[in-house]
């Protein structure tokens, strides 16, 4: 791994307010359609119950009240795993997402104070498709402008 690209995973949390904020609403919603999910097989399972242990049936076949427990157990674990791992590929999205709003922006704001501290050499760069280009420009122009006037 070159260093390059080491220094590119280790920034990769550059604005740790936005970015945890961002990954923790992907998460809150996932687990909010969990819940609203979990609503919804409950009230399944209430009426599947009722079906099944208020008949005669039932009575006399207790292998179904066991039956019916091992299908709620099984549930159980499903839906457990799939909590586990929406977490982590919403906290990944919520990461990668954040960082593609918040990296340009970062960017910008320390082009600015470079800007205000008399800096008017340096140019800002930021990705070939970031929605930002047309700022990059104008701050760049700015920046040559800036260059040329007398010093004061």
């Amino acid at each position: 791994m070159n260093p390059e690209s080491k220094r590119q995973y280790k920034n990769f949390l550059i604005d740790h307010k936005f970015q945890i904020g961002y990954i923790l609403f992907f998460v809150f919603y996932g687990m909010l359609a969990a819940l609203g999910s979990l609503v919804i097989i409950g009230s399944l399972q209430k009426s599947l119950f009722d079906k099944i242990f208020v008949s005669d049936e039932a009575i006399q076949n207790p292998a179904l009240l066991f039956s019916f427990i091992e299908t709620l157990e099984r549930i159980g674990i499903a839906i457990s795993v799939f909590l586990f791992f929406y977490s982590l590929v919403g906290a990944f999205f919520g990461l990668l997402f954040s960082h593609r709003i918040s990296g340009p922006i970062v960017a910008l704001r320390r082009h600015i104070k470079n800007l205000k501290e008399g800096d008017y050499v340096s140019q800002i760069k930021l990705r070939k498709n970031d929605e930002l280009k047309i700022l990059e420009q104008e701050l760049n122009e700015l920046s040559d402008i800036l260059k040329k006037l007398p010093k004061s």
